[in-house]
């Protein structure tokens, strides 16, 4: 699958894209490369830690929308 330009709406589209790269994080929050890729990896730490297999470079997306607040049932613009 190409790597998409997804937004802040990207977790509205769980079902299709189920993992997040650097890229998509720093499209999504307004981050650097540095700093997507300190997310993902305490996500997956945590994940680990609750007995998860985890990807490198990757993080999934209802994760990454859960820890950041990003609901994908509320309405936009809220």
């Amino acid at each position: 699958m190409p790597n998409e330009k997804r937004d802040k709406e990207s977790c509205n589209t769980i079902p299709i894209v189920q993992y997040f790269t650097a890229q998509d994080i720093m499209a999504s929050v307004g981050v650097g490369r540095t700093k997507a890729y300190g997310i993902i990896k305490a996500l997956n730490t945590e994940l680990e830690k609750d007995g998860y297999l985890t990807f490198p470079g990757k993080v999934p997306a209802r994760k990454f929308c859960e820890k950041l607040y990003l609901d994908e049932n509320k309405p936009k613009g809220r």
